[in-house]
């Protein structure tokens, strides 16, 4: 399994930056580059199970929500612990475990959440 290597700051608003490092208005492609960096962190954790995964925590405008969800890819695990509008995810793999701090504007210093494999067997992986 990986190791915690560090936390990554990610957001699916534009940050692509000129010559100056000032932001552009123009995107220049960085959402492909946030989502070949989250799958390369991630990846292993769809690899542990069919896709079921348990959530705790995730924050919403007036509570934190908790529960199993499935996915297919590495991109519908991004879209399943974020929210439709602006974001930011602060996260960390740490084994099995996704660390993760998601700000939006309902909850624009951000809460804490954790998103774990549902374990499948071996002998049920190989079937």
């Amino acid at each position: 399994m990986n190791k915690t290597k560090h936390e990554y700051t990610i957001t699916n608003s534009c940050t692509c930056t000129g010559e100056n490092d000032e932001y552009i208005d123009d995107c220049y492609g960085c959402w492909n580059d946030v989502l070949v960096m989250f799958n390369d962190d991630t990846k292993h954790l769809l690899d542990i199970t069919n896709g079921d995964f348990f959530i705790d925590g995730l924050p919403l405008w007036n509570r934190n929500v908790a529960g199993n969800f499935t996915v297919k890819n590495t991109d519908d695990l991004l879209r399943a612990i974020t929210i439709k509008g602006d974001w930011t995810l602060r996260y960390s793999v740490d084994s099995d475990t996704l660390y993760c701090c998601l700000s939006h504007h309902d909850v624009p210093t951000g809460r804490s959440f954790t998103v774990k494999p549902v374990h499948i067997p071996e002998w049920e992986l190989a079937s």
